[in-house]
């Protein structure tokens, strides 16, 4: 079975375990989508506000990412995960498959990321 994936070197994409691959566009959502993918580590509410949205009130940034949360639990987004003070998305990416690539000193696999 395939699973989830995201490319992230290039035009980003989200490539599902079925169907088409779904590009990522920058659109505030995506964006989110895009930071927690690189991240793969629980990041606050807070944080992820003011990397959004860093000209506006605490109060007013928060407000426009509870809207965002909600497009992505429309969504369905496999692995997007959410609790009260922060957000995680685990899923596979090719920075991950590169960084361990490199880590490993497997330049042939690191260049093909």
């Amino acid at each position: 079975m395939q699973r989830p994936f995201v490319r992230l070197l290039g035009a980003p994409a989200l490539h599902p375990c079925a169907g088409a691959p779904v590009e990522l566009l920058a659109e505030r959502r995506n964006q989110l989508l895009v930071y927690l993918a690189c991240s793969g580590r629980w990041t606050t509410r807070d944080e992820l506000a003011e990397l959004l949205w860093p000209e506006r009130s605490q109060s007013a940034a928060r407000s426009n990412l509870r809207n965002v949360v909600m497009q992505i639990r429309r969504g369905a987004i496999e692995g997007f995960e959410a609790r009260a003070d922060a957000l995680r998305w685990q899923i596979a990416t090719d920075v991950q498959d590169f960084e361990r690539a490199f880590a490993a000193g497997d330049w042939q696999v690191a260049l093909a990321a």
